[in-house]
């Protein structure tokens, strides 16, 4: 999620709006197809890394409420680079409402079919699991992604011919700007987290 809020947004907004310069619809439709084809790679094989290392912590903690959130939640890494793609390419183009109006919508998505799944889920569901109510709400958050990638698929309209037009960009120059500024954003979301985790041997019990 860092890599995808942090690294593509900017980057896909600065090759816009290079690409604004030059008035090029075509170049423009092989810019965010190129973006596409890279960022989703990086976010699948990052959504296996994730997996892989929820179930070493969920293993290491004997939380499994841990592992099997963290496949719900898997599923938005891809999502999350679609959107952000899209999101980076609006703004490049300087139409911050595209953006916004996404955000809200997910914002809204997201809190109400949560809150809307957990009333159900307490009120008309009989002998559910303990950890129910919070699978859930992460599920709300994949469809509240899913949903806002939708949205921007179809407020995002690019003319042209559809033919392709050689750019100056290639996936080097991507990564070369997107890694580094998403690494920095990486490394401090996992030092809070392992701040903020929970550790067994630290835990001291009162009788």
């Amino acid at each position: 999620f860092s890599f995808a809020t942090a690294g593509i947004v900017p980057t896909v907004a600065r090759f816009t709006a290079q690409i604004n310069d030059k008035n090029n619809e075509n170049m423009a439709n092989t810019l965010i197809k190129k973006a596409f084809r890279v960022y989703i790679t990086i976010a699948l094989a990052l959504m296996g890394m994730f997996v892989v290392f929820s179930k070493v912590y969920a293993n290491y903690t004997g939380e499994n409420i841990f592992f099997t959130g963290s496949l719900i939640l898997a599923v938005c890494i891809p999502i999350s680079a679609v959107e952000m793609v899209f999101k980076g390419f609006t703004q490049g183009r300087m139409d911050m409402m595209i953006t916004a109006k996404a955000n809200v919508l997910e914002g809204m998505v997201k809190t109400l079919s949560g809150l809307a799944a957990v009333f159900c889920v307490v009120n008309y569901v009989s002998q559910y699991p303990d950890n129910l109510p919070v699978y859930v709400c992460l599920v709300s958050v994949t469809v509240s992604g899913v949903i806002s990638v939708l949205y921007l698929a179809a407020a995002v309209k690019i003319k042209g011919t559809g033919n392709k037009a050689k750019t100056d960009i290639n996936k080097k120059q991507m990564l070369a700007m997107s890694v580094p500024v998403a690494s920095s954003a990486l490394v401090i979301s996992i030092v809070n987290f392992f701040d903020t985790a929970p550790n067994q041997e630290d835990t001291v019990v009162f009788h």
